[in-house]
């Protein structure tokens, strides 16, 4: 059986951001009534140097104190849980994100 699906922002990206738009609170019934798909979340690959040039929060949660980082420096890859945001609004600012600095950076 396949995994979830994942949307390609960056091709050569190194981390999979998932976006539950619902936050993770085991005491609110609604949340575990959520279809599993939902709670799975959307997952989109992208680039961990763009969101680290961009985002002080990626920076931070890539950086040498957070366990992704050491996970991103020994695997080559990692997954991001992002909770409380609307998927559409999410890939939209990645799409936004990943766009404007390929330009930059191609300039």
């Amino acid at each position: 059986m396949a995994g979830p699906k994942v949307e390609i922002i960056d091709p050569k990206g190194d981390v999979i951001i998932v976006s539950v738009k619902e936050k993770d609170d085991p005491s609110d019934s609604f949340t575990t009534l959520l279809p599993s798909h939902t709670r799975e979340g959307t997952r989109f690959k992208v680039s961990s140097n763009l969101l680290t040039q961009s985002s002080d929060y990626f920076k931070a949660r890539l950086g040498q104190n957070w366990p992704e980082d050491q996970e991103l420096s020994q695997k080559g890859n990692v997954k991001i849980r992002i909770d409380g945001f609307e998927p559409e609004g999410v890939r939209i600012a990645l799409n936004i994100l990943h766009g404007a600095m390929i330009r930059f950076h191609c300039k």
